[in-house]
């Protein structure tokens, strides 16, 4: 820790003659009286010295904090220390130099800020020495408590560490860039996303090394480049991929908020991004299974509703009532659900609503009003029409975007929103103190779990509501954890509910904090409610084994081949037992082994017409005649086509 001489340190020699505050004595320093005065008024501590680093005089400012803080007399005194001396004695050579630069002329002013610590308070200095125009050679040095701004600082520094913390534990990239597209700050989930340190991400350019190229600078960065410069209107909610260091690409669903400088004018964005990579792959999957499963995969983990414009009946699944704070069974229509909208967006989302009627597109972000809660949702329509192609109601999702907007508009307000984020996204936060056995979390994870205030907060009762068939597994592994054999924590699991009996599925995250000795002291995170995308995974697992035993099961003579190589991909029993060929001489043989006109446009034309035979056919080998009434229909995307044979027709 530097010294310098102030009202609060002894020097290094002192007058011993002198045993009382000195009294004014006859300026040495061509000072005029006025000039005494002003420097006697100052609020700081402040000093007159010489060419040679003599004090010639100090204000009463400085004798009064050299008497508070208990410096002696002759400090108190100030006039005759060596101001230069005490400063090489202390070591200070940074603010020796700098002195004895304003004493020279060659600098008008310096600065320097320093601890002053005291053994009951916390202090920091801030020495200005100056020069003083009409006296060459003297100098004047105030020392400014600046304590109060530096607890400020400290302050603002730790709820800076502390915010970014927790947002490293929420598994949403979340980026801010400048003006110029350069990365100033990056969350841990979005480093780990991009296979990056950060700080080899922060200060690169956004677009050029984490997008993939070349539409990341051809395409993306003019329009943020525009909409930086007022030229485009500012754009909330975007999809594209992002570009990991191993070549592999990831697409994030992306909510964004734009920041303004002292000038007004934009001064970069924020951005919280949602991998939706896997989200899209099942979308295409469902989509290849059937359009009602399509349906259901566009709105995996959002809530669906439907809506009959002839009775103006509203449906919705559970996950829209949680949403809006409505009770399954409720009465609902559209005008109720208008009612939920709130005032300032009502006559918007109306509008935008008859537009779609009209036959315009819904596709909108507005806010909702639950319980006095401002929600943010951004919902899709489809209408449905009848045979003469009427509209006779509509389907859509809902989707609960409260995190990425709370992010976006309001990142300064980091208690606020956490607190929101979580309750919008169902992500509730915990800390576990090891040596304690006790664990605290946010209220949305006690409304995830099922809990009150009253609840036992044990590593024993967070495993007793763990679902009884992952209890021992997730004990195992939280020992794994405590015992620092395992570095972090992420699983997902069931739990049971206390509260309800309900079974939900979490997926939970986790960081350690571990001690001197390398015990883990701490663990913390995040918990978060993936129960409907366990059940749309498992509905479509349930589904495709539907359909397969559909096929094979059906007493009809069915079968699947290629649409260009007319090979076999698939038979079933029937088709096995009524041509007598085993299933692996059918996979080996295409659709003209069994039949002996080699017409390929009459044999594909029933894919779209029911067509009737009555050609003979060959049946183990032996021609055979079989009139028949074949259904030949393609299946999903890809070449090939399903038969199934109707005999005696």
């Amino acid at each position: 820790m530097i010294r310098t001489v102030g009202p609060g340190h002894e020097p290094s020699r002192r007058d011993t003659t002198l045993t009382k505050p000195c009294a004014p004595t006859p300026p040495d320093h061509d000072l005029s009286f006025d000039g005494l005065q002003v420097i006697e008024a100052m609020p700081h501590s402040a000093a007159l010295i010489g060419p040679d680093g003599t004090i010639l005089h100090v204000n009463e400012s400085w004798r009064r904090f050299a008497r508070k803080n208990g410096a002696g007399l002759f400090v108190e005194a100030g006039a005759g220390i060596d101001y230069l001396e005490v400063c090489r004695n202390a070591g200070a050579v940074e603010v020796l130099a700098g002195v004895q630069a304003v004493l020279a002329g060659r600098l008008t002013q310096f600065e320097f800020e320093y601890p002053c610590h005291s053994p009951d308070q916390s202090r920091w200095l801030l020495l200005q020495a100056m020069t003083l125009g009409a006296l060459p050679g003297r100098a004047l040095l105030m020392h400014v408590d600046v304590t109060s701004r530096k607890l400020a600082e400290m302050a603002a520094q730790e709820k800076c560490v502390l915010l970014q913390q927790t947002l490293d534990t929420v598994e949403t990239l979340i980026v801010s860039l400048d003006r110029e597209g350069c990365v100033t700050s990056i969350n841990r989930c979005g480093a780990r996303m991009l296979g990056r340190d950060p700080a080899d991400i922060v200060g690169a350019s956004w677009f050029a090394t984490c997008l993939p190229q070349p539409e990341g600078m051809t395409r993306i960065y003019p329009v943020f480049r525009q909409i930086m410069d007022g030229g485009l209107e500012q754009v909330e909610y975007f999809e594209n991929e992002i570009l990991a260091a191993d070549g592999s690409r990831r697409m994030l669903a992306w909510h964004s908020a734009y920041l303004k400088g002292p000038d007004g004018r934009l001064a970069g964005t924020l951005c919280a991004g949602n991998d939706v990579t896997e989200h899209k792959q099942l979308e295409q999957a469902l989509q290849r299974s059937n359009d009602e499963m399509c349906r259901a995969q566009a709105i995996a983990q959002v809530g669906n509703w439907w809506l009959d414009l002839g009775s103006q009946r509203l449906s919705w699944s559970d996950e829209i009532h949680r949403i809006f704070g409505v009770e399954k069974g409720s009465h609902l229509t559209y005008d109720i659900f208008l009612e939920r909208v709130h005032p300032d967006d009502r006559a918007e989302v109306d509008a935008r609503w008859r537009e779609a009627l009209a036959g315009g597109a819904y596709d909108i972000e507005h806010r909702i009003v639950v319980d006095g809660e401002i929600k943010w949702l951004r919902e899709r329509a489809r209408l449905e029409l009848d045979g003469q192609g009427r509209v006779v109601g509509a389907y859509g999702t809902t989707q609960d975007i409260t995190l990425g907007k709370l992010t976006a508009l309001a990142l300064g307000e980091s208690e606020r929103l956490l607190r929101e984020a979580q309750e919008a996204a169902r992500i509730g936060t915990y800390t576990y103190h090891v040596d304690d056995d006790h664990w605290t979390c946010s209220a949305v994870l006690d409304d995830i779990l099922g809990i009150g205030p009253a609840y036992p907060r044990t590593a024993q009762s967070w495993i007793m509501m763990v679902h009884p068939d992952d209890r021992e597994a997730m004990g195992s592994y939280l020992a794994d954890i405590v015992g620092a054999r395992v570095a972090s924590f992420d699983r997902e699991y069931r739990i049971r509910r206390p509260v309800d009996g309900q079974v939900r599925w979490l997926h939970g995250y986790g960081q350690v904090d571990k001690a001197a000795d390398g015990r883990v002291a701490r663990m913390f995170g995040t918990i978060m409610d993936v129960t409907d995308r366990k059940e749309a995974e498992i509905a479509l697992r349930e589904t495709r084994e539907r359909y397969r035993r559909l096929f094979l099961l059906n007493p009809l003579p069915m079968w699947v081949f290629d649409e260009e190589t007319l090979r076999f991909l698939e038979v079933n029993d029937a088709a096995i037992a009524a041509y007598g060929y085993s299933r692996d001489a059918f996979l080996a043989m295409s659709i003209l082994d069994i039949r002996l006109d080699t017409d390929l446009q009459a044999l594909l034309d029933p894919v779209h017409r029911g067509g009737r035979w009555s050609r003979p056919m060959v049946r183990s080998g032996a021609i055979v005649a079989r009139t028949a009434k074949s259904w030949m229909w393609r299946c999903g995307p890809s070449p090939s086509i399903m038969r199934a044979d109707a005999p005696g027709w």
